[in-house]
């Protein structure tokens, strides 16, 4: 895949991501200029949530496909970020945390990635845990229920497929592929939920 094709993927996954709640303020915004007071609260309600949504998704993907800064190289930033995103995500009733140990800054793209990748997977919420333990990176999922389709999906990516080069949802696995390249290898394994293993090869 070359650079201008991963690029349309990133913009288009992030524009899929962010659309939802810009829709939302407008909506919203338009329902102010009207000056029906009887919506001020529902108003209220939904600018607060679209924009604390809009910050930490904006944010995260900064920090996961934009360029290398003196914030990426931050694991305090870099894990707040993951859990905020985490918290943008659903309803609120299925709420993902994020916890992370051992981890080496040159290691935080990878590990957002990877994040964002399980993010994907638990429709009913869940834990993401990073450590690095013997030369390896392990980023594992904890969850009662993970979409196999997507998981699949993800372990062919990874292997080397070329099956979903033009789907958008999964740029952030194809980037990932793309950052490790051929120096690791990222291997999809199974204990008591899935987990990503990157080592050097």
């Amino acid at each position: 895949m070359n650079s201008l094709q991963l690029s349309q993927l990133v913009c288009t996954r992030i524009s899929h991501d962010i659309i939802g709640n810009i829709g939302a303020v407008s909506n919203a915004l338009e329902l102010f200029e009207e000056g029906d007071t009887d919506f001020f609260e529902d108003i209220r309600n939904v600018l607060s949530v679209s924009s604390r949504v809009l910050s930490s998704r904006t944010k995260f993907f900064r920090l996961a496909f934009g360029l290398d800064n003196a914030a990426v190289s931050d694991k305090k930033i870099v894990f707040d970020a993951i859990n905020n995103y985490l918290a943008s995500l659903g309803n609120g009733q299925n709420p993902e945390r994020f916890m992370a140990e051992n981890i080496q800054s040159e290691q935080n793209r990878q590990v957002m990635l990877t994040a964002m990748m399980f993010a994907d997977v638990m429709p009913k919420g869940g834990e993401i845990k990073a450590c690095f333990y013997d030369n390896k990176l392990w980023i594992a999922a904890h969850a009662d229920a993970y979409s196999r389709d997507r998981l699949e999906a993800f372990e062919k990516i990874l292997g080397g497929s070329e099956e979903y080069n033009t789907n958008a949802q999964y740029a952030h696995i194809i980037m990932l592929k793309e950052i490790l390249g051929d120096e690791y290898k990222a291997v999809l394994a199974e204990a008591s939920g899935p987990a990503l293993v990157i080592s050097k090869k």
